[in-house]
């Protein structure tokens, strides 16, 4: 079975999506985030972040994690977002989050050049899995329904960024389709990245 093959929406894109992989991962769903679920994602990002790249809270970098209970964040299908919680038995085990590149003017106008219709470009964010849930394939198939997202919001390209401090999240990425076309020199050595998608 393919990976593509994994993922079976079964509802529209503003309602719920649940990803059937009682074969090869019991308990496993993917859903959009619920009213009531924000601060329990917001938890398992943070603590993801501080996991895998060594960063504590700060407020001008997660903001976006603090809204996830208000109806409108930034995720949220009206704003032209998703954010999918994956959960194993009803433990969340992975996140991730689509936003419009317009939603951060630093990299709309950072990137001008690169992106002349900003409106048709996604930004991907915090896309985390729980480390014993790595290497088996399901971050890639919780891409595949990010992108798939994306697609019908109306989005051409997405953008994402991460850091080197993390090859394996460099390495992740690019083996999803993403290509780097910039490195920064700053302390974080923020690598950014996207990939056309339709």
């Amino acid at each position: 079975m393919s990976q593509s093959e994994l993922i079976t929406p079964t509802a529209p894109l503003e309602g719920e999506v649940t990803i059937d992989l009682r074969n090869t991962a019991p308990g496993l769903s993917v859903e959009l985030i619920g009213p009531g679920e924000g601060t329990a994602a917001r938890l398992f990002c943070l603590e993801t972040i501080r996991e895998v790249f060594g960063l504590e809270y700060r407020a001008d970098w997660h903001a976006d994690l603090d809204a996830l209970e208000q109806p409108e964040h930034l995720y949220s299908p009206s704003q032209g977002g998703a954010f999918l919680v994956a959960r194993r038995n009803g433990v969340i085990i992975g996140t991730a989050g689509l936003r419009p590149l317009t939603s951060s003017d630093k990299f709309t106008w950072r990137f001008a050049d690169r992106y002349p219709a900003p409106e048709e470009v996604g930004s991907v964010w915090r896309t985390y899995l729980e480390p014993s849930e790595r290497s088996k394939g399901f971050g890639a198939e919780l891409m595949v329904d990010l992108e798939k997202r994306a697609s019908e919001l109306g989005y051409r390209r997405l953008y994402l960024h991460t850091s080197r401090l993390s090859p394996r999240s460099v390495s992740f990425w690019k083996r999803q389709g993403y290509a780097e076309f910039v490195n920064d020199l700053d302390a974080e050595a923020t690598v950014h990245l996207d990939k056309t998608i339709s």
